[in-house]
Order: C-alpha cells, then sequence, then structure tokens
C-alpha cells in the first residue's frame, strides 16, 4: 500500500499560508575542498569552526570551485571559507559573502570571529 497523508498536509499548509519558512540549510558557512592534498586541511578547519560553535558544513569532493559556490549559493549557505595552498602557507583563509560577493583573507581566528563563533 501506499499513503497520502503527506500530500493532504502539504495541500492543507498551502491553502491556510501556514507552510513553515524553513532555512535551507542550517550551516552558516561551507569550507570548500581546494583539492585532494589538503582534504585533511580543510576537514580539521571545518571541526574547529563547529567546535567554535559554527555550523559549519564540509564539501568532500574536489571539485571547480565555481561549482562548490553554486551549492552553497542553492543551499542558502551565507559564506564560504576557501583554505587554498596559498593561504595555507600564510595561516590565513579567505572568507566570502555569497550575498555581497565580498570576500577577504583573515586569519582563521579574524574568520570565526566575523562568523560569529561563541
Amino acid at each position: 500500500g501506499f499513503a497520502m497523508g503527506d500530500m493532504v498536509t502539504e495541500v492543507v499548509l498551502d491553502h491556510y499560508d501556514k507552510r513553515p519558512g524553513l532555512p535551507p540549510s542550517p550551516s552558516r558557512v561551507l569550507v570548500t575542498l581546494f583539492d585532494a592534498e589538503l582534504y585533511s586541511q580543510t576537514l580539521a578547519l571545518a571541526g574547529r569552526l563547529r567546535t567554535a560553535g559554527v555550523n559549519a558544513e564540509q564539501f568532500l569532493e574536489p571539485i571547480r570551485l565555481g561549482k562548490q559556490l553554486r551549492y552553497a549559493d542553492r543551499k542558502g549557505i551565507p559564506y564560504v571559507l576557501i583554505l587554498g595552498p596559498d593561504e595555507l602557507a600564510a595561516g590565513q583563509v579567505v572568507l566570502k559573502n555569497l550575498a555581497t560577493g565580498e570576500q577577504e583573507a583573515l586569519s582563521e581566528a579574524e574568520a570565526l570571529e566575523q562568523l560569529g563563533a561563541s
């Protein structure tokens, strides 16, 4: 058998304009994966963000950065952290605001502060 309860619930919620406005993702930031060689560093960065109280999501596949940014945008994640080889060598990360397109190189502590770490 099958159930149609979810469809009825959806119709009733729409009819009475009571559909909850939930964000597509609870994540505040997406940590991108520049390449496979930086996997452990970006995974550790995402872990430190979570430990600091920032909802972070980690991209697990080293695909083009543009696709990773579009993924974050589609999910409604407002910020992206980029850790490439140059940033790693400089002890920095790039924080990009997807709404404004602005990005800046920051220390990890400065990025945590901007992301509202607790």
